[in-house]
């Protein structure tokens, strides 16, 4: 007799369809999020109401980030206490609150307040969703979904862009609070797929639920619960996970291993690349540079925005099936490379506009579609696909926190930044955005380690293997298959190691 609900997936096939759709729920109410400030920061009602200058413009704005880093705290141990999906409830639960405050706000501190209740809810959530996804994912969907997971973020800003399109003409604080309560519609879809959605395996097999684990595992794997492959998986979580220490130990173990030093450096890194690689400049501050660049009508800029976020998703979802074909590292690095040189030419544009060079702002305009295409690309799809397949199981939470943390830290001090640089510096700060982004690829490619086509309980190994530098994984062959005698006249089968 089955130990699963009845609502739960019961085919492999079904189990993708449940996987995807939460790829797409939960990151398009994300995403919408971010354009959605970006859109309003541009509309002349928003901005009237709350008195907006830059540093109120900057505490809107980076008010979420604060409550994404404070939920790193904690994500970790509820996701290992309770489990990925009853975390990731929670996490959406503080997300509605979080918006139903948003959308009432009678002034900034209410506004303000209400956007650290989302970030903290959102926080929780990105990492629980995240983990729960590729932990219960085919490994041959895997890159792809996880991959998927923040491309549709930029589903939510497309939708985000043509709702505040749409709304600017009302004359009344509608114009921003509608956008906000449109916010909770993909919220609702993810939470409804959520509940049709399996606990993670190996979260089960770390609290001794052995059997709910293999039937789940036989549906992820389209296997009997008794099979080989299962009873791999099986046996290598539980040896994982079977040193019971407390979650502050856990961390500790992060970062006193070599292997444990060298993933937290890569996560820094990769961290670095998303915050500080450009990407703010072209969504939150995009009006701002749209203005450095001469056009500064509220409409073209809403236009300029919703072309930019199709142009984005396209090679999303593009970067996002190549990841198993070109492989982690040669597209990080590469794209890393074509945002640098798009951003020094970007600056020599901007440069030639202000010394009165007779040039069109859509010059400049064109060089950010150029950037945005390397930068999502890459970028975009891989902010949850290298956070959660380095880790092992019994790290694999505390390690996309740890990513969460740097990520959301660095971010706040972006968005906190970027609008007075880019105000003070004007053309410079792309010169100087592009050199900043030269430094990374060198400890890029010495520190990491290319994940694909790794399984998750591989991962171990796979560190543990790897050279420092270099490109590709094939120095490491797991040793997953063993030649077995099986009668007198010497013939031979293949068998999986259990």
């Amino acid at each position: 007799m089955s130990l699963l609900g009845n609502h739960l997936p019961k085919s492999q096939g079904a189990l993708v369809f449940v996987t995807m759709m939460m790829t797409v729920c939960f990151p398009t109410a994300f995403g919408y999020d971010s354009l959605m400030m970006s859109s309003l920061n541009a509309l002349p009602m928003y901005k009237d109401y709350f008195g907006i200058n830059d540093a109120t413009s900057n505490l809107n704005t980076a008010s979420m980030w604060i409550g994404q880093i404070v939920s790193t705290f904690s994500v970790q141990y509820l996701a290992d206490t309770f489990g990925r999906r009853t975390c990731s409830i929670s996490g959406m639960i503080i997300v509605t609150i979080g918006i139903i405050l948003q959308s009432a706000a009678q002034n900034v501190a209410m506004f303000v307040v209400a956007r650290i209740i989302l970030g903290f809810g959102f926080g929780i959530g990105a990492v629980a969703v995240s983990v729960l996804i590729s932990e219960i994912t085919p490994l041959k969907w895997r890159s792809v979904s996880t991959g998927l997971f923040f491309t549709n973020f930029l589903l939510g800003a497309l939708i985000a862009s043509a709702v505040t399109y749409g709304s600017m003409d009302i004359n009344s604080t509608w114009c921003w609070r509608l956008p906000s309560i449109i916010q909770i519609v993909p919220l609702a879809l993810s939470f409804f797929f959520v509940l049709f959605a399996p606990e993670s395996p190996r979260y089960l097999i770390s609290k001794g639920r052995i059997d709910e684990a293999s039937e789940i595992l036989a549906i992820v794997e389209d296997a009997e619960p008794t099979s080989a492959a299962v009873t791999t998986i099986v046996a290598k979580c539980a040896d994982e996970t079977a040193d019971k220490r407390s979650h502050f130990a856990i961390w500790g173990e992060m970062f006193a291993t070599r292997t444990g030093k060298r993933r937290m450096i890569s996560i820094a890194i990769l961290s670095c690349a998303v915050e500080f690689g450009g990407s703010s400049v072209c969504s939150y501050y995009q009006s701002l540079l749209l203005g450095q660049a001469g056009i500064t009508e509220t409409k073209q800029k809403l236009q300029v925005g919703m072309v930019s976020t199709i142009w984005c998703l396209v090679w999303s979802v593009t970067g996002s099936l190549m990841f198993d074909r070109l492989g982690r590292k040669p597209m990080a690095m590469g794209s890393l490379l074509g945002m640098s040189v798009s951003f020094f030419i970007m600056g020599g544009l901007m440069k030639a506009y202000d010394d009165g060079a007779n040039i069109s702002a859509y010059g400049t305009v064109a060089l950010m579609f150029i950037f945005q295409m390397f930068y999502s690309f890459t970028y975009t799809p891989i902010d949850f696909v290298y956070a959660p397949e380095i880790w092992s199981t019994k790290h694999r939470a505390a390690g996309v926190a740890w990513y969460s943390f740097v990520n959301d830290s660095l971010g706040l001090i972006a968005t906190f930044t970027l609008s007075i640089a880019m105000t003070n510096m004007g053309y410079k700060y792309y010169f100087l955005n592009a050199g900043f982004n030269l430094i990374f690829l060198p400890f890029m490619y010495y520190y990491w380690v290319e994940t694909k086509g790794t399984k998750l309980e591989d991962v171990e190994e796979l560190f543990e293997a790897a050279p420092y530098g270099g490109f590709g994984n094939k120095f490491f062959t797991p040793t997953e298959i063993e030649s077995v005698e099986i009668n007198s006249e010497d013939k031979f089968v293949a068998e999986e190691k259990c």
